[in-house]
């Protein structure tokens, strides 16, 4: 398996480079294949001393095996080893996040409330797709907050929550239409009513979308811990 990996090992440099001739390096590579096979060869002739007892066809048999497993064996051994070395590197460099997450401001105060909550948190959001003035959202089944910041969201693609209605919101069932109610009166114009129903509900938090409201004071129902260009993460008060 050592021969194996250090073959592939050398093989895979770049021979172009190191060896400045020019007719290439074809000669030294195929010198290295000989050697290769060379070796294995009186890899299997090792301890062969009951070969003699053995029939030649048996024998034949028996190494032609014992060279295709050998030579399996080397061949794995390169992809298992580069595997393993390239693991450290792999898991420091991996993204957690979802593939579409939106802009990097969308991304930092995912991650500030994904940091900065717990995960029994409940939290409310005004972007559902099925507003007139968003620049851009695919449709109303987006789960955008939710598959940034990995917490439970109040309500989020309401077509695909609903189960049905679309983009027609009165066709939602009562439920949803409350929670998309207190949604949106939160963020336009919160009220101790609208707040203490939230809270009843056990509504901790609000991702906040500005491009979705005129609003930018919540007080004295919520507080805004982190805000950056396109979002406000309120946390919601007790009043």
């Amino acid at each position: 398996i050592l021969i194996g990996y250090g073959y592939q090992k050398v093989m895979s440099l770049n021979w172009r480079e190191i060896v400045q001739l020019r007719g290439g390096p074809t000669i030294f590579l195929v010198l290295i294949i000989l050697i290769y096979y060379i070796i294995v060869l009186l890899l299997l002739a090792i301890n062969d001393k009951k070969s003699h007892v053995v029939g030649l066809r048996r024998l034949i048999l028996v190494r032609s095996t014992q060279l295709c497993l050998l030579l399996l064996l080397n061949t794995i051994s390169y992809a298992f080893f580069s595997h393993i070395k390239s693991l450290p590197e792999s898991a420091a460099s991996k993204v957690s996040s979802p593939a579409f997450v939106g802009s990097s401001a969308l991304q930092v105060g995912a991650t500030w409330l994904a940091t900065n909550s717990n995960e029994e948190s409940l939290v409310g959001t005004n972007k559902f797709c099925v507003e007139d003035t968003l620049q851009f959202c695919g449709d109303p089944k987006f789960f955008g907050v939710s598959a940034m910041t990995r917490i439970q969201i109040f309500i989020e693609g309401p077509s695909r929550s609903v189960g049905y209605g679309g983009d027609d919101e009165t066709l939602y069932p009562a439920w949803a239409k409350e929670r998309l109610d207190l949604s949106r009166g939160f963020a336009d114009n919160p009220t101790a009513e609208i707040t203490a129903k939230l809270r009843e509900y056990g509504v901790d938090w609000f991702y906040l979308f500005k491009e979705n409201t005129t609003n930018r004071n919540w007080e004295p129902y919520g507080t805004v811990k982190y805000e950056n260009t396109e979002v406000a993460i309120i946390q919601l008060n007790d009043k």
